[in-house]
């Protein structure tokens, strides 16, 4: 500021003024200064409020980003994934495709198959009609022949035979004839155990019941033979020459009936070496219980015991070939309730022999005439 002097008093005035105007514009410039002071202190503040909020606001953010990068990895991981489950689940439908056509292929054929099974079923349940009919008459036949010919006839024999020898013993003969009834009796006795023992099924009672009386046929039959040979050893010891002479006169009678005389040959005792003087008579004796048509007869037994094994071998093979494919279907349970003996005729040696001597030309018989055949 400048000293107003003495010698410039218009200057002085001016200077006055001037400081007057400077001071005022001073004056209005603090005052102006401290307005935008207090303006710029409040727009601080704002802005230090501001800025602790985005502070704030960007820790949020951080955090958020971090929980999103994590999710965004398990995301991608998700997606390599489902990638992977896509690309099986793609091989799956491919080979699912495969399978389900040959499926389909499979599924025809076993259908196909199970109609033939049906059909083959619906024909082995006829087939096991007819066996059991054919079995019912053959154990009709088998009874009438243990009833009417072999039983009676065979001690009616052994009776008469000890009745007509140079030295009866009536104690022996007697004793035979009980021992014989109590041996029938007791395989009866034995039969109906067996029957008794479990429960079956008609078919299988009746083919065991068969079985059972063909074993028995089987044991006469090595009896017969056993004493036949017995007899004729016996009475060609003790026979001589008469025995020589007899067989040549009866040798036609012999042929003619050497089948039958085998099988119906009946029970004979050792008191054969007493008829040396008869012995040629006795070779060619023939048993009155012995009918004239018993090859007939024999061969229809042969015939119908051929004609089951070959409907027994056919069930068998159709069972096991349904049990095999039925598995995966309903034809099971209609299987399972079908039971088929193994074994119907019995393949000893003994019974296989006299099958093996039994002649062919008389073996032809229908099934019909075996039904109406009366023993």
């Amino acid at each position: 500021m400048c000293i107003p002097t003495k010698e410039d008093p218009y200057q002085l005035l001016m200077d006055t003024r001037q400081v007057s105007k400077l001071r005022a514009e001073i004056i209005s410039l603090q005052t102006k200064f401290q307005k935008e002071q207090l303006e710029l202190s409040r727009k601080i503040d704002f802005i230090n409020k501001e800025k602790k909020e985005l502070v704030r606001q960007l820790t949020m953010i951080q955090k958020e980003n971090r929980v999103a990068k994590q999710q965004i990895e398990e995301l991608v991981q998700e997606k390599s994934m489902l990638f992977k489950k896509l690309e099986s689940a793609t091989k799956d439908i491919k080979s699912n495709a495969r399978s389900k056509k040959a499926a389909l292929t499979k599924l025809e054929e076993m259908s196909v198959s199970y109609e033939n099974l049906k059909q083959e079923l619906e024909q082995v349940t006829r087939d096991k009609a007819i066996l059991e009919n054919k079995l019912k008459v053959l154990q009709g036949e088998y009874e009438k022949l243990q009833e009417r010919i072999i039983l009676p006839n065979e001690l009616q024999f052994c009776e008469d035979y000890h009745v007509n020898m140079p030295e009866r013993d009536t104690n022996n003969g007697n004793t035979q004839s009980l021992e014989m009834k109590d041996t029938f009796t007791k395989i009866d006795v034995q039969q109906n155990n067996e029957r008794t023992e479990q429960p079956l099924s008609q078919a299988e009672l009746d083919m065991k019941n068969i079985q059972v009386k063909i074993k028995q046929l089987e044991k006469n039959l090595e009896n017969f033979n056993s004493q036949k040979s017995d007899y004729t050893l016996q009475a060609g010891d003790q026979g001589g020459s008469d025995l020589n002479l007899n067989i040549a006169e009866s040798k036609v009678m012999l042929d003619d009936d050497m089948e039958a005389y085998d099988y119906f040959f009946p029970y004979m005792t050792p008191r054969l070496r007493y008829c040396s003087g008869r012995a040629g008579d006795v070779v060619s004796f023939r048993p009155p219980f012995v009918p004239a048509d018993v090859n007939s007869q024999v061969s229809v037994i042969q015939t119908i015991a051929n004609k089951v094994n070959e409907k027994v071998r056919l069930i068998d093979n159709l069972k096991e070939k349904g049990e095999s494919e039925a598995d995966e279907y309903s034809s099971q349970e209609s299987l399972s309730d079908i039971r088929i003996p193994r074994k119907i005729v019995s393949s000893s040696v003994a019974f296989q022999n006299f099958l093996k001597n039994l002649q062919p030309e008389s073996a032809r018989f229908s099934y019909e005439s075996q039904s109406e055949y009366c023993f």
